[in-house]
């Protein structure tokens, strides 16, 4: 345990330390900033778009942090070259592992939190709004991205890190368009016609679009907890399952 703590402090150091990372943190910074010198906001219809905006800047800034900080961990053009000397000590390559994808996750939800926290906070001093339902979208919206984040250390895994920041925004768009896809060609069809692809999408790809609700904040509807704990449990299941390949084929792989 002490070991993966060690790698998980190297982690978290190395990645204040990237310039591209701190640019992106100024830019949530900024947004917060304008948020908050924004006009009075009058209707309700305005009120929702500045909630829908937050959620979709918040949505963006996880999506570029996980794909520009996880191609990266393990690849040994890496200028950070201690990555090579903990993969060389006697050390099990498990506790470097999940070292790294621990301090990637406190980074991503310290940042992140932080961030709606902030947002959330704006809201209730400036223009005197608490929505439960947005509440719960940034919680389900941390999920998707933590989701995000397994499905990009497994691609990381096994493939060059540019091969793995493409192959990444393509899962992520496919993973949106779950509804569709999964769908059968015709309102009347049964699920045999179903094409091929499909069913590999369905049995391969993880399902975001089950995070995304935007409907309930536009139109006022509200997110129960019982689907908040489904959508929990899949996102511990699928996410553990995608951390244990990554760790199986680290501890396979030669250097």
């Amino acid at each position: 345990m002490k070991k993966i703590i060690v790698m998980m402090r190297h982690t978290v150091r190395s990645l204040y330390e990237q310039r591209l990372i701190g640019g992106l943190l100024a830019l949530a910074a900024l947004f917060l900033v304008i948020v908050s010198v924004m006009g009075h906001f009058r209707t309700e219809e305005q009120v929702k778009m500045l909630q829908d905006m937050g959620v979709t800047f918040f949505s963006a800034y996880a999506f570029l942090i996980i794909l520009l900080i996880v191609p990266n961990l393990f690849h040994t053009e890496y200028p950070d070259t201690t990555d090579l000397i903990f993969f060389t000590k006697p050390v099990r390559r498990t506790s470097i592992v999940l070292g790294k994808f621990l301090g990637v996750l406190w980074f991503f939800l310290l940042t992140l939190i932080t961030g709606t926290a902030f947002f959330l906070l704006i809201l209730f001093m400036r223009f005197h709004v608490w929505n439960p339902v947005l509440l719960k979208m940034i919680y389900l919206l941390v999920l998707k991205y933590v989701l995000f984040l397994a499905v990009m250390f497994f691609l990381s895994s096994c493939m060059h890190r540019t091969l793995a920041f493409f192959c990444g925004i393509a899962v992520f768009v496919l993973a949106n368009m779950g509804a569709f896809l999964y769908a059968p060609d015709h309102p009347g069809k049964a699920a045999a016609g179903i094409s091929v692809f499909q069913i590999a999408a369905l049995t391969v790809l993880p399902r975001f679009d089950f995070f995304s609700v935007t409907d309930a904040l536009l139109l006022g509807r509200t997110i129960p907890f019982s689907y908040l704990a489904l959508v929990t449990g899949y996102t511990a299941l699928y996410g553990g399952c995608t951390l244990f390949l990554a760790i199986a084929i680290w501890n396979r792989k030669e250097l």
